[in-house]
């Protein structure tokens, strides 16, 4: 993705009827899509005495703090897809975010909005069913525009606390 320069110029106060200016280049992405993966340490969350409703706090705060994150460089950001995945007997599986893989019949330079393209999630589904028997719980949120695909077929995740990986298909 190549980043657009945007040039300008900006006054700060520097002291009391004092004011400095400078002249500023920003390089700005027209879209993007940004993911990241995290894990809550269960030792961590033990010594802390984390509980569910923490948790719950931190899944609504990444959710809802994407939303209301607005500066002038993230105007228009928002989420678009939320799993946590609780393995039982401190199992981990990394990487999940590198599962997925995005699908667009667009030059990639061309992507400005959710619609167009979509998210292959195959590599994904297909890693938690190997592990489903160390999962559980799943939690999900999608955003309704969001495009997601599973071995070619456009599918839906359901939404909310799940109790299988099988019922992460809606």
């Amino acid at each position: 993705m190549r980043s657009l320069p945007n040039k300008g110029t900006g006054a700060f106060a520097a002291a009391d009827k004092k004011s400095q200016a400078t002249f500023r280049t920003e390089y700005k992405l027209p879209y993007a899509i940004i993911g990241f993966n995290g894990i809550v340490n269960d030792k961590a969350a033990e010594k802390s005495k984390m509980t569910e409703e923490d948790l719950q706090l931190l899944l609504k705060g990444i959710w809802e703090g994407t939303k209301n994150l607005i500066s002038r460089s993230k105007f228009g950001q928002r989420p678009l897809l939320l799993l946590a995945v609780t393995f039982s007997d401190s199992y981990y599986l990394g990487g999940m975010r590198q599962k997925l893989k995005l699908v667009s019949e667009m030059n990639e330079e061309a992507i400005r909005s959710v619609n167009d393209y979509s998210v292959d999630v195959t590599g994904l589904f297909e890693s938690l069913k190997k592990v489903s028997d160390k999962i559980e719980s799943l939690y999900v949120v999608v955003a309704d525009e969001l495009k997601l695909v599973n071995n070619g077929e456009t599918v839906k995740f359901a939404s909310g606390v799940l109790s299988s990986v099988d019922s992460l298909l809606a």
